[in-house]
């Protein structure tokens, strides 16, 4: 897609696997438990309109300078961190390559905030897989 490649973020731990779709899946059940429709289509529409359609659309070039308007979530070492705005909500890292390439890569997705706190998130769940990524 124009320079745009899209990743999700996968990794099998020593018990546990993580990963960007299971965390799509167990939003959508608990926004569906809590009889919440709007926040499972939301959820998806992130997913799969939003980031797997819309960004990489953008091509390499506006992709770029549209990450660049957006503020940056959060930073660890090289990786600026982008979030979508409230709950439900995705977060996903950029990287530009060589000729301007750029892999998206879909850290996590999330339906609540663990123990209501987007920290809580940040800690346990996205800076853990973020410095699992090779730079």
């Amino acid at each position: 897609m124009r320079g745009v490649t899209v990743s999700y973020y996968r990794r099998r731990g020593s018990s546990v696997e993580e990963s960007f779709v299971i965390d799509v899946a167990t939003a959508i059940e608990r926004a569906n438990a809590a009889g919440n429709r709007a926040g499972a289509r939301r959820i998806r529409e992130l997913w799969l309109d939003h980031f797997d359609v819309t960004l990489p659309a953008m091509g390499s070039a506006n992709l770029i300078a549209y990450l660049e308007s957006r503020s940056v979530w959060r930073n660890d070492g090289e990786w600026s961190v982008f979030k979508t705005v409230d709950e439900p909500c995705i977060a996903y890292t950029a990287q530009i390559g060589e000729d301007n390439q750029v892999t998206l890569v879909a850290l996590g997705a999330c339906y609540r905030y663990p123990s209501g706190s987007e920290e809580n998130w940040w800690t346990q769940t996205i800076r853990p897989r973020v410095r699992t990524l090779i730079g």
